[in-house]
């Protein structure tokens, strides 16, 4: 009897020990089950996001602005489904400093050009006319390229309208904007001020070619080689000289061999690139201007006829 009752207190004793995990102060694992956590609530009001869509660096005989002025331009893009108000929003190029937007809204869907033409104008009401405004900042751009940059009120830059350290060296005449209204920019031809980007484009501008002996005199032979900087660029190259063009001249493949006064004119180009400059190099060999002729002869078969620069 006595050892019956034993065991039921034993039985009983583990009970209690098993039980009791569950308490605050038990220490024991935590339940394995339990109703999900819910989803972190969405931003009831996000930040609206502004494209710089379009620029004109060098204006020589685009669009003017209300003092008749071919003055540089920025044109805005507003992606959102709503309208947004710019006060208090930031156009800067780094060097000249910080220009505010006064109080002036963009409508969704819509452009807004500002004229980068130093004249620091913020009139009260802000006239926009076809997207036009009449609004100026207090720097223009640089046609050699420059730091450009567009933030919100708060100071937060828009990731997708930030050149830096800076846009690429721009041509007369010619606007660099969003390519298909994605992300990628090119250079127009024809600029389009408050409308969508279109018409012909081009990657940018072909370096010229670079020669890697200086002209000047000679003594001895030596190897030219001719590169260009911009990728997937053919070079063309005369020796009797006569201009290059992309269907005239010897296609660079191997070094030159330069064993006598000579005259090289080269020239870069690559499609859908506007094509680089003709540049010629004129190396000239001390024994030949020795035996030269004194009838005025050419020094060599390939020598020139006529003058050219180089």
């Amino acid at each position: 009897m006595r050892e019956s009752a034993l065991r039921i207190m034993a039985l009983a004793l583990l009970l209690l020990i098993g039980c009791g995990g569950g308490g605050g102060g038990g220490g024991g694992a935590a339940p394995s089950g339990g109703s999900p956590q819910p989803p972190a609530p969405a931003d009831p009001d996000p930040d609206p996001v502004i494209l710089i869509n379009e620029f004109l660096a060098s204006n020589g005989e685009g669009l003017e602005d209300e003092d008749g002025d071919s003055s540089d331009w920025i044109e805005l893009y507003n992606p959102e489904d709503s309208t947004v108000d710019l006060s208090g929003w930031v156009l800067s190029n780094g060097s000249t400093g910080e220009w505010i937007f006064p109080a002036v809204s963009i409508a969704s869907g819509e452009f807004l050009v500002v004229f980068a033409s130093g004249k620091d104008r913020k009139p009260s009401p802000v006239t926009v006319v076809d997207g036009i405004s009449n609004l100026h900042t207090n720097f223009q751009l640089a046609r050699s390229g420059e730091y450009l940059a567009l933030a919100d009120a708060d100071g937060n830059f828009q990731p997708e309208s930030r050149f830096s350290p800076g846009f690429p060296k721009q041509e007369r005449d010619t606007s660099y904007g969003r390519y298909e209204g994605g992300t990628e920019f090119r250079h127009f031809l024809a600029p389009t001020p408050g409308q969508i980007n279109s018409g012909d484009v081009y990657g940018g501008r072909v370096a010229n070619a670079a020669f890697s002996i200086q002209r000047g005199f000679y003594d001895s032979a030596f190897a030219l080689a001719l590169t260009s900087s911009t990728g997937g660029a053919t070079i063309r190259y005369t020796l009797d000289g006569s201009e290059p063009t992309a269907e005239h001249g010897s296609v660079y493949s191997t070094p030159l061999e330069i064993e006598a006064t000579s005259t090289v004119r080269a020239f870069s180009y690559r499609s859908n690139w506007l094509p680089a400059t003709v540049d010629t190099h004129t190396y000239i060999f001390i024994g030949d201007v020795v035996n030269q002729s004194p009838s005025g002869e050419a020094p060599g078969p390939d020598w020139p006829v006529g003058s050219v620069n180089g």
